[in-house]
């Protein structure tokens, strides 16, 4: 009974090999499958990201073109309430000149006093330190001496700064999350139609003007697709936030503007 034991064991020792070659086939198998799987997560984690924080950059753009239509509204109504209080000292002016011109006339009160005027003064406008605050951050970059443009960057509260590109209603924008965990960047948006518009004449060549922009940039459709974002985290300071803003914009625009010049 021994001996045919062993007779078996060593008629399947070939199989047994087999067995084990199947076995580090299979395991092999499923480690690439798993790193390629993990590898396409990540992937989709970067582009889910990537897709937060431009969402973010469009809501905050859009908010600031509704706070940039909030401020002219105001300062209409603050004018015209100027306007009016100027107006109302004026002929309350004109009419106590008139009254001293001519002899006064005038019963006295009960009391034996006569009656006194005062005339309101407008009161100065109230101060916005957080806007002083906000444009003293931003100003070296609104300074940014763009060549061949007599447009100089605008600022927009909050937290944005545009350049007109040479295509109509569409701009450059340059933006920064506050937080410490947001991104600073430079990207094409502008009117939905118009950046449409422009996406399809640039696309033909968007290999060539991919390679023209900084490292890291993206060139696709729709607002905030052709540009590039870089981690708050990973400047050391404010000065070093705004000249990365300048230089990307500036290498924005001479890859952009000969382009678009139709």
């Amino acid at each position: 009974m021994l001996q045919w034991l062993l007779e078996l064991a060593n008629a399947l020792k070939p199989f047994t090999k087999v067995f084990e070659y199947l076995l580090l086939l299979l395991t092999a198998g499923a480690a690439v499958y798993a790193t390629k799987r993990i590898k396409a997560g990540t992937k989709e984690v970067h582009q889910l990201v990537d897709a937060s924080e431009r969402l973010r950059a469009q809501a905050d753009e859009t908010a600031s073109l509704l706070s940039a239509a909030a401020d002219d509204a105001i300062e209409r109504m603050r004018a015209s309430i100027n306007e009016e209080i100027i107006n109302a000292a004026f002929g309350q002016a004109t009419h106590d000149a008139t009254a001293r011109s001519r002899p006064a006339v005038s019963a006295p009160d009960q009391d034996g006093s006569r009656p006194t005027t005062t005339t309101a003064q407008p009161s100065a406008p109230a101060s916005t330190p957080d806007r002083e605050t906000h444009r003293l951050w931003w100003q070296p970059v609104v300074d940014t001496k763009l060549p061949g443009s007599d447009q100089p960057p605008r600022l927009f509260w909050r937290n944005n700064v545009r350049v007109p590109l040479p295509w109509a209603d569409t701009w450059l924008t340059v933006w920064r999350n506050a937080e410490t965990d947001g991104v600073c960047g430079v990207a094409v948006s502008g009117k939905a139609n118009a950046v449409d518009e422009l996406w399809r004449h640039l696309q033909p060549s968007a290999a060539d003007l991919l390679a023209s922009l900084p490292p890291g940039s993206t060139v696709k459709s729709g607002r905030f697709g052709i540009g590039v974002t870089k981690p708050n985290s990973e400047f050391k300071s404010d000065d070093e936030r705004r000249d990365w803003m300048q230089r990307t914009m500036l290498a924005f625009l001479a890859a952009l503007t000969p382009r678009l010049k139709v």
